[in-house]
């Protein structure tokens, strides 16, 4: 039981390619019979670099694929989006000490 008294179970699966510094970095998130209070989850959210905007902060593409909710009676809820999010303050902060980093969406489309 988590501390705010939900009961999980399953595998929530990350597999990370590179530092986010990297060109080539990206993140994927999966579940495997992941549930959380009887509601499974599922879908793949990926987050990957897709360069720098004229400014030369870093842009990452967000999608979410296949996102779906159901409920123990089997109602369904269902997502899917692609987001381009810009690193504007931070991204070159040393990894010691204070970080702060600030999301401001570019654009969304649903």
């Amino acid at each position: 039981m988590s501390p705010n008294g939900r009961i999980r179970k399953g595998k929530i699966l990350i597999v990370v390619s590179d530092k986010v510094a990297s060109p080539d970095y990206s993140r994927t998130i999966t579940f495997d019979n992941f549930y959380i209070d009887d509601y499974k989850i599922e879908g793949t959210k990926t987050i990957s670099r897709a360069g720098k905007n004229e400014s030369g902060n870093p842009l990452f593409m967000i999608m979410l694929e296949g996102g779906k909710i159901t409920s123990p009676e089997g109602r369904t809820v269902t997502k899917e989006f692609n987001r381009i999010r810009e690193w504007v303050t931070g991204y070159r902060t040393p990894a010691t000490g204070l970080m702060m980093n600030i999301w401001l969406p570019v654009c969304y489309r649903y």
